[in-house]
């Protein structure tokens, strides 16, 4: 473990968050009920990546094509933030390179915030394309009366 994951880890502790280092001194802490992950990497020193791993599962079919189009916005809208579909899961990321990896203590709050924000804004768009889909569902099989016929015509 290096000096800055027990002085970082010792930090998070004295505020009384839940973290611990794994095998390779990556810190895994809870906040607002979520697990982030804050990785470092022993071949780039300056190298390190905030994640908020594994926040929602994708099927295939429409949720996934939909699931694609979300994190295609949310990466284009939200600096720093990629947001990544693997093996079904949706992971939100931000990575630095920072001069010492102890400056996160300077940036981990905003860094927080940005990912619980872009795993909001994720999870409010696919709410709506659920309700959406279901709508058009619904409106083909006829449940939901529109005024329209099946070919778009007033009844």
């Amino acid at each position: 473990m290096t000096t800055f994951t027990s002085t970082l880890l010792g930090e998070f502790r004295a505020a009384g968050i839940q973290a611990a280092a794994d095998d390779d001194g990556d810190i895994i802490f809870m906040r607002n009920g979520f697990s982030h992950t804050l990785c470092f990497d022993s071949d780039d020193l300056n190298f390190s990546c905030l994640m908020l791993p594994n926040v929602w599962q994708v099927y295939n079919g429409p949720d996934r094509r939909h699931a694609l189009e979300v994190i295609n916005d949310i990466n284009g809208r939200i600096k720093l933030v990629k947001s990544v579909l693997k093996d079904g899961k949706i992971s939100f990321v931000i990575e630095l390179w920072l001069p010492e990896q102890i400056q996160w203590r300077t940036c981990i709050l905003r860094a927080q915030q940005t990912l619980e924000h872009a795993l909001h804004l994720f999870a409010d768009a696919m709410q709506r394309g659920a309700v959406e889909r279901k709508t058009i569902v619904e409106s083909a099989s006829g449940k939901i009366k529109t005024g329209l016929d099946r070919d778009g015509q007033r009844e």
